[in-house]
């Protein structure tokens, strides 16, 4: 029996079209509430004296305190901790209710280095936390 000459009652059809729908449902549901972004929040114009090359080939910026804005957006659904991060404050939370895209903002504290990641287009972005390290000396 090939698929061409497959026929289905109209309960059979029914059923499939529900399990279709039921799986779609539950794919949006998960996708949504597993949704975690990450980003710089500012755009600063960064000074070049601060970017450099490290030794893994991965490029770097420092960043005063104040400087690093990152901005962490989650759906959640259920009960979720922020943590704290070493070198950063939660500056700002943005609540819009239950399961909406919360937002959590954290600036730098303590001077850090992020490492960058550049896109196809060139930008480079620092998104992730940095490593607190010591304050440069100015001269």
């Amino acid at each position: 029996m090939g698929i061409k000459n497959l026929k289905l009652d109209f309960e059979t059809t029914v059923r499939i079209v529900q399990i279709g729908f039921g799986l779609a449902v539950m794919g949006y549901g998960v996708a949504y509430y597993t949704y975690d972004n990450q980003t710089q929040v500012i755009e600063c114009n960064i000074d070049d004296s601060n970017v450099y090359i490290d030794s893994e080939g991965q490029t770097c910026c420092y960043f005063e305190p104040g400087e690093h804005v990152i901005k962490v957006s989650r759906n959640d659904a259920y009960y979720h901790k922020y943590e704290t991060v070493d070198g950063y404050m939660i500056n700002m939370v943005e609540t819009k209710g239950w399961k909406c895209n919360n937002k959590v903002y954290y600036v730098n504290v303590e001077p850090v280095i992020a490492i960058g990641k550049t896109d196809k287009k060139g930008n480079t972005t620092y998104n992730e936390f940095g490593t607190v390290t010591q304050p440069r000396k100015t001269k």
